[in-house]
């Protein structure tokens, strides 16, 4: 065998340059789907979670003669956390994976023993007394069966990264839509607010954003942010349950 055969018969650089750079265009390719499968399995654990939460949620309603879980208490630390605790095994279950401060949130609770923090938060309609400050209207359901559409009546919801960590627990839905309302949706996503787009849609970051929610009959059910978002620049709560 000459020398120009076994030269031959090997890889050129040109060749392997090639596979690399059809191996690159594959991988490309792939990518955006990878991350939607990746995505979508960090939805449906987003979604478990917040069905483990709820029905603990429910479980605490039922032995309190219909009372929804309190959000607030004396003790800063002894919030709705370690009174649903009693009614499932909820510890493993409070940080979404799509929470931008599942790290901070974990480390926080990994670096404080007995004291949680949570992606989610209460719908405090459900969990005091709400008027309208007014005409003295209950906007709020003293029990749970005083909701007349439970199917409607969100229970459980993402809470804004921007409440920090720990954060305070709980959130503010009474000031979101007054005036002016051009702030609304700036309250509604800022402190004591939430974060209604929590994943994306799609790969396309010009696309609505999406979160999950638990409603009071025990499903849980997806929005999208614009649909919030329209709601909310209209000056509508859409955490009122009475409505």
């Amino acid at each position: 065998m000459s020398y120009r055969q076994r030269f031959r018969s090997g890889i050129t650089l040109v060749e392997l340059l090639v596979v690399i750079a059809i191996l690159a265009l594959l991988l490309a390719m792939l990518l955006p789907a990878i991350m939607k499968l990746r995505q979508f399995a960090d939805m449906q654990e987003d979604r478990e979670q917040l069905r483990v939460l709820g029905h603990a949620w429910i479980a605490y309603a039922q032995a309190h003669q219909g009372h929804a879980v309190p959000i607030k208490t004396s003790d800063p630390f002894d919030r709705w956390i370690h009174k649903l605790s009693g009614y499932g095994d909820i510890t493993n279950y409070l940080v979404s994976p799509g929470d931008p401060l599942k790290k901070q949130r974990n480390d926080y609770m990994e670096q404080n023993p007995g004291r949680y923090c949570s992606s989610f938060v209460l719908n405090p309609y459900f969990s005091s007394v709400i008027k309208s400050s007014t005409t003295g209207k209950q906007f709020s359901c003293d029990r749970i069966s005083d909701c007349t559409s439970l199917s409607t009546a969100i229970a459980i919801l993402p809470v804004s990264p921007k409440s920090g960590v720990p954060g305070p627990g709980y959130i503010s839905p009474q000031g979101w839509t007054v005036p002016p309302l051009n702030l609304a949706w700036i309250r509604t996503t800022g402190t004591l607010g939430i974060q209604p787009d929590r994943f994306t849609a799609t790969t396309n970051e010009a696309t609505p954003g999406i979160a999950s929610y638990f409603y009071a009959d025990g499903h849980v059910g997806t929005m999208t942010a614009d649909m919030i978002k329209q709601w909310v620049d209209k000056g509508k709560n859409f955490l009122i349950p009475l409505q």
